[in-house]
């Protein structure tokens, strides 16, 4: 939002998010008026397979499926929608728990990357480049990692000779 300033020039002013945000009357009103658990009791048996990333539950998408066809989108379409849309992902029933469930299995492969970035600006100071021009500061880089590597090679042939003596 904009407001006028003092000297009659566009300010631009802030505004908090609240529960409200991301609502759609009409979604919420369809909500209440559909028995839900009613409706998860007769998709129940359609669940997906348990190989694999984990499913969404199946009322979550006869949602999704109601609303690709209130809205005339493709499957493409619908995703990008729910995935953008707070009152899509409300009505759905994508809460923030699903949210933290995700990040959660993200964090198993985020961690181990992660760390070795953290060790890089840590114990290296590679937080910022020194040099101008792509060509020094990808040696620069290289040569960071390379040292790296070898201390992370020392640190697994001591851990291996000691499990040998073991």
């Amino acid at each position: 939002m904009v407001r006028p300033a003092l000297n009659g020039a566009e300010q631009p002013r802030l505004i908090l998010i609240t529960d409200h945000a991301g609502r759609n009357d009409q979604l919420d009103r369809i909500d209440q008026m559909i028995d839900w658990p009613k409706v998860a009791k007769k998709v129940s048996g359609l669940y997906a397979s348990p190989e694999g990333r984990p499913a969404y539950p199946p009322v979550t998408m006869v949602k999704i499926i109601v609303l690709q066809q209130w809205y005339d989108a493709s499957d493409a379409a619908i995703e990008e929608a729910v995935s953008d849309r707070l009152s899509f992902r409300r009505f759905a029933g994508l809460t923030p728990r699903w949210q933290r469930r995700r990040n959660a299995l993200v964090s198993k492969v985020r961690a181990p990357v992660e760390s070795v970035f953290g060790t890089l600006k840590r114990s290296y100071g590679y937080w910022r480049t020194r040099y101008m021009g792509l060509e020094k500061n990808a040696a620069e880089a290289m040569f960071k990692v390379m040292a790296y590597n070898l201390r992370r090679a020392d640190r697994l042939c001591a851990e291996r000779a000691a499990l040998a003596l073991a």
